[in-house]
């Protein structure tokens, strides 16, 4: 379930008529963008505070953890209908900040697209020059493009939302951060989840640096592809963040950075980007 409820509705039209001046921005984003019972703030809180932007911008967050692409169909009809239940209040948007498309790639879908590794994928792969043999040998390709496919229409549904709702508005998303698979997945207290990359890869067979190349070429063809629907749309910016944190310190768990890797990826990257798009 997303975490836009009506209180939060309420906060943020409350917002709006409070300080009409300010700019507004829609978040819709997953565990980067809302990641729970963490004493640090993650990309989107550090986005919205006080500190950062929250002085200017009206954000209302919809965002949860792990959530995937194929859940964004629903997610535009909700705010097609909040736009259309609230339209004598409601203003477009000048931002939207999108965090969408990890999961699917390197999180908990991951393990979907592992073959046995006894065969050679000679499939074509259209988001990378250069498919290396271990990735032909341990990924699904016809797999991951359905999942690729997928992930490129929710990011259509939600250009089209932008034109219809908010035609000049800005598009910011994210590549995330290359990440090191590693034996540590999310805890706390008895919660635990992942690792969502180590676990399956090691059943398999597949050795640590093999592992990580995979995960490499991976996100490299997710940044690609991000590329591609760039060239397809008008004000849609791609944050290509893949080398920020390559410190296992700046890491809480396998894909998910501390609090000190949040801060760096909207110091070099979001802060720069959503100062140009509101300038």
């Amino acid at each position: 379930m997303a975490s836009t409820d009506i209180k939060q509705l309420e906060r943020y039209f409350a917002a709006l008529r409070r300080f009409p001046k300010r700019k507004r921005g829609l978040c819709i984003g997953d565990s980067w963008f809302q990641y729970p019972l963490r004493s640090y703030p993650d990309l989107q809180r550090r986005i919205a505070s006080p500190n950062e932007f929250g002085s200017r911008i009206n954000f209302v967050d919809d965002s949860y953890p792990g959530r995937d692409a194929d859940e964004v169909q629903g997610l535009i009809k909700r705010w097609m209908r909040v736009a259309w239940t609230m339209r004598e209040d409601f203003k477009p948007f000048d931002l939207f900040l999108l965090s969408l498309g990890g999961n699917d790639v390197v999180g908990l879908d991951f393990i979907r697209h592992l073959s046995s590794g006894t065969g050679h994928d000679s499939g074509h792969w259209p988001w990378s020059d250069t498919t290396p043999a271990i990735v032909r040998r341990w990924i699904k390709l016809s797999d991951l493009r359905r999942t690729f496919d997928g992930i490129v229409y929710a990011y259509g549904l939600i250009i089209a939302m932008r034109d219809e709702l908010a035609p000049q508005a800005t598009i910011i998303t994210h590549t995330y951060a290359d990440v090191t698979p590693m034996n540590v997945g999310y805890q706390f207290l008895t919660f635990r989840s992942g690792p969502w990359i180590w676990k399956p890869a090691s059943d398999k067979g597949i050795a640590p640096a093999e592992q990580k190349e995979i995960v490499r070429w991976l996100l490299a063809s997710f940044c690609n592809m991000l590329l591609a629907v760039k060239k397809n749309t008008t004000r849609f910016v791609v944050l290509d963040s893949r080398l920020d944190l390559p410190d296992p310190v700046e890491w809480d768990n396998e894909i998910h950075p501390r609090g000190t890797g949040f801060r760096s990826l909207v110091e070099r990257h979001w802060r720069p980007a959503i100062e140009a798009a509101i300038a």
